[in-house]
């Protein structure tokens, strides 16, 4: 046998065994630390998901028009949807919810839940917007009194896998001058 492997029997020979105390102490520890690196994982992994629900989801908000519109024609304007959030939409669709529209010549013509659902756009950048009117669903002789109007924006953010939507209503109604206009409600 060579010099180095003599010199290596010896010391693995002469190595002290570690007493029982120390070896538990040994396994407990390495136990603790398995323990504490899997509680810091789960940890870390729930703040994650909550801050990213928190900072990143989409903001969209739906505007109605600024002009004033003639109560024969109230979709005259166009509506507004704009992407808050941090990250693009994409998909995005509108639905025109008509709640109740009541109208002075027509005072038998009551429409109810009647909707429309347009398609707006593949995709919408952060801090973009895109104007869309929703259709008339009444004929053309019709003049309005009142209406109340729900508008949906469905979309699927580029973040997550899941479509998502928000909407806002909003009611026309007549100014002092009687000029009619769209009102978040």
């Amino acid at each position: 046998m060579s010099k180095k492997k003599k010199a290596r029997a010896r010391k693995a020979t002469n190595s002290p065994t570690p007493s029982p105390k120390a070896e538990t102490l040994r396994k407990k520890l390495a136990d603790s630390w398995a323990v504490f690196l899997a509680a810091l994982t789960l940890i870390s992994g729930i703040v994650g998901i909550w801050l990213g629900y928190v900072i990143l989801p989409p903001k969209v908000e739906i505007t109605a028009p600024k002009d004033f519109f003639e109560p024969s024609d109230p979709f005259s304007g166009e509506f507004e949807v704009r992407n808050e959030g941090t990250f693009s939409i994409y998909n995005v669709q509108i639905k025109c919810i008509f709640n109740r529209d009541i109208y002075r010549n027509q005072p038998g013509l009551i429409v109810r839940d009647n909707f429309a659902i347009l398609a707006l756009a593949d995709e919408i950048e952060a801090g973009r917007s895109r104007e869309f009117r929703c259709p008339q669903m009444f004929h053309a002789d019709t003049e309005l009194e009142t209406s109340i109007l729900t508008v949906e924006a469905s979309f699927r953010p580029s973040i997550l896998f899941w479509p998502h939507s928000e909407s806002a209503r909003f009611l026309a109604a007549a100014n002092k001058e009687e000029k009619w206009y769209w009102f978040s409600n």
